[in-house]
């Protein structure tokens, strides 16, 4: 683990211990856990955030990138669904937009994946990771018009990227699931 990701682990950690009812503080700890693919870790904290503030669409819609990253897209649509019914007009809609992305990956549903990235794009246009999951998507479907678009675009916010690091740093729980991202990024032409 890296300094900076565990510098955060030890001041999430504070935050809760200073405040173990504030569901900012778990929401944190649930991004740690996404960043070392702790799934359980994650899920609980989330679940911790929701049971402190069951109407906070944010820990909803994290929840549904949870299920996503663990391997459960099936339960992460609902949770992303029920996030927006919570909050239609979300300061966060990018960030759905992404969950429901990363979940269509994850259940290999590539044409919504692909759909829900660029809309993420759109909404946070300085967001590398839907593009990796629009790039990876539009690969795996043979879209090489968009796989070239989405790579051009991830390749000028990251220049030296390459599916070798995104495979090792992606969230996703299941070597399975990082496998074909890796494989979507090389059908769209990334090295």
């Amino acid at each position: 683990m890296g300094y900076a990701l565990a510098l955060a682990r030890d001041i999430v950690q504070q935050a809760i211990v200073a405040d173990d009812k504030e569901p900012w503080a778990y929401l944190a700890q649930a991004m740690t856990a996404f960043a070392t693919r702790d799934n359980v870790l994650a899920m609980a904290a989330i679940s911790q955030a929701v049971a402190i503030n069951p109407n906070s669409a944010f820990a909803h819609g994290q929840l549904g990138l949870a299920h996503a990253n663990g391997g459960r897209a099936a339960d992460a649509i609902p949770c992303i669904d029920y996030a927006l019914r919570l909050s239609p007009r979300e300061a966060f809609l990018g960030d759905f937009q992404f969950y429901y992305a990363m979940a269509y990956f994850q259940g290999a549903n590539y044409e919504l994946g692909l759909s829900y990235a660029r809309e993420a794009h759109r909404l946070r246009s300085g967001h590398a990771v839907p593009l990796v999951i629009g790039t990876a998507c539009a690969g795996l479907l043979d879209n090489q018009e968009a796989a070239t678009d989405l790579l051009g675009r991830l390749k000028s916010l990251v220049p030296d990227i390459t599916r070798d690091a995104v495979g090792a740093t992606s969230s996703f729980v299941h070597a399975e699931d990082r496998a074909r991202l890796v494989e979507g990024l090389a059908r769209a032409g990334l090295n």
